[in-house]
């Protein structure tokens, strides 16, 4: 479940990034 967290997290961040959403992704993150 960790390992699938974080997968996910890194791929907000990455695609979030673009988008502007850096923010939101790190928030799911914590």
């Amino acid at each position: 479940m960790n390992l699938w967290r974080q997968t996910m997290s890194i791929i907000f961040i990455t695609g979030g990034a673009r988008s502007g959403k850096s923010s939101f992704a790190l928030q799911l993150a914590k």
